[in-house]
């Protein structure tokens, strides 16, 4: 015979499980309930871009043109979504999506951790890193095959730093601070020295203006640029990583690209 004391136990025990069972079942009852989520409330894309960092966000001539002004413009043609570019300065571009005067962000953004409970991040669409640039039959194709030789920096850019942590890892080489990247790339290629330490944008753009060189890019380092929506914007975060994987896949993003760098 059950004691009263275990059968009220055993009666709490089963009210509590009943209530558990209610309150999970009312709440997948409001998330099935819950309209869903539209991609764009106001009918467009609204894109916040620093229009001020050239070769992703440039106003030439009353027209905004770069490569993130053109991976938004090919968003908005992949959700069939008119887009408005909304220039901001980079200091302001977080308040803006915060506070809903844009929907997403593509601006030369780095991911940032202390952000991520707000933010959503897609995955990079470029890799602003350094880059080693080398003559192409120079058998420069890592850090480490620069021991003994000669790399050509940017004075005070971050290559100067790398080139300090590259210094106490492998046998000695000479750093040559110069100007700006491209007399630092123009040493390379005039014999100067064996290789240098340059942004992947600078490196690519130095390239495309000296075709008649022939020379290599290796990647040193990683420095992603991605694309930020707020994290609640969950179909619109899904949504712009299907976009890029097909913008990807089908050689939008490499077109793009190829214009500007």
């Amino acid at each position: 015979m059950v004691s009263p004391a275990r059968r009220a136990l055993i009666t709490t025990v089963a009210i509590i499980a009943l209530a558990v069972i209610i309150y999970g079942g009312y709440r997948v009852i409001r998330r099935l309930m819950r309209p869903p989520e539209v991609l764009a409330p106001t009918g467009e894309l609204r894109v916040g871009i620093d229009v001020s960092f050239a070769p992703f966000g440039m106003l030439e001539e009353e027209a905004f043109s770069g490569i993130d002004v053109e991976i938004a413009r090919a968003l908005g043609s992949y959700f069939n979504l008119p887009v408005r570019i909304i220039p901001l300065g980079y200091d302001g571009l977080y308040d803006a999506l915060q506070t809903d005067q844009v929907d997403i962000l593509i601006s030369a953004l780095v991911p940032n951790p202390s952000r991520m409970d707000r933010v959503r991040y897609s995955a990079p669409y470029f890799n602003a890193g350094l880059m080693l640039v080398s003559p192409t039959g120079a058998s420069i194709h890592h850090m480490d095959d620069i021991a003994g030789k000669t790399l050509a920096i940017a004075l005070g850019s971050g290559a100067q730093t790398e080139a300090n942590r590259w210094e106490r890892r492998i046998p000695a080489f000479e750093v040559r601070p110069y100007e700006t990247n491209g007399i630092a790339l123009d040493a390379v290629r005039l014999g100067e020295a064996d290789a240098a330490l340059i942004d992947h944008a600078a490196a690519s753009l130095y390239l495309r203006d000296h075709p008649e060189w022939a020379a290599r890019i290796d990647e040193v380092t990683v420095l992603p640029y991605a694309i930020a929506s707020r994290i609640e914007r969950t179909r619109l975060g899904d949504e712009i990583q299907r976009a890029l994987e097909a913008m990807q896949a089908d050689g939008t993003l490499a077109a793009i690209f190829a214009r500007y760098l």
